[in-house]
C-alpha cells in the first residue's frame, strides 16, 4: 500500500458502508461486512504506529493510550450521534444513517488521497 494505506481504508470502508446501505441479500451484506472489517484491520495498526513515531518518546505509552481511548469513544458514540443527525436531515432509518457514513467515508478517503500525495510529492522532492 505505500504511502496510501489511510486512503486505500477510507475506500474500503466507504465501500463496504455502501454495500451495506444498499444490499438486499446476505452475500452483499457480507462482503460489506468484510470490506468494513479489512480497513478497520488496515487502519488502526497504522494509526497506533504513527501515533508512536511521532510522539517523544518518554510519553509513547500515554499517547498510544490516548489515541487508544478516542478510538473507542468514538466507536461507542457513533451510535448514538448519527441516528440523531439521521433524523434531523431525514427519516432516521437505519439506511440513511449507512448511506450518511458512505458519504463520510468517502468524503475523507479522497481527502487522505489527496493529502497522501502531497506528502508522497514531498518526500519524492526532499529525497
Amino acid at each position: 500500500l505505500g504511502t496510501f494505506p489511510v486512503p486505500v481504508a477510507l475506500a474500503s470502508n466507504a465501500l463496504g458502508f455502501g454495500l451495506l446501505s444498499f444490499g438486499t441479500s446476505v452475500p452483499v451484506l457480507f462482503a460489506g461486512g468484510i470490506c468494513s472489517g479489512v480497513a478497520f484491520a488496515i487502519v488502526v495498526p497504522y494509526a497506533y504506529t504513527l501515533v508512536a513515531e511521532v510522539s517523544p518518546a518518554e510519553s509513547m505509552s500515554t499517547s498510544t493510550t490516548i489515541a487508544m481511548v478516542c478510538l473507542n469513544v468514538g466507536v461507542f458514540c457513533s451510535p448514538f450521534i448519527l441516528p440523531t443527525v439521521s433524523g434531523a436531515i431525514g427519516d432516521g432509518s437505519a439506511h440513511l444513517v449507512m448511506l450518511i457514513s458512505t458519504c463520510a467515508f468517502a468524503v475523507f478517503a479522497i481527502c487522505a488521497a489527496f493529502i497522501a500525495t502531497r506528502f508522497a510529492a514531498k518526500a519524492k522532492l526532499a529525497a
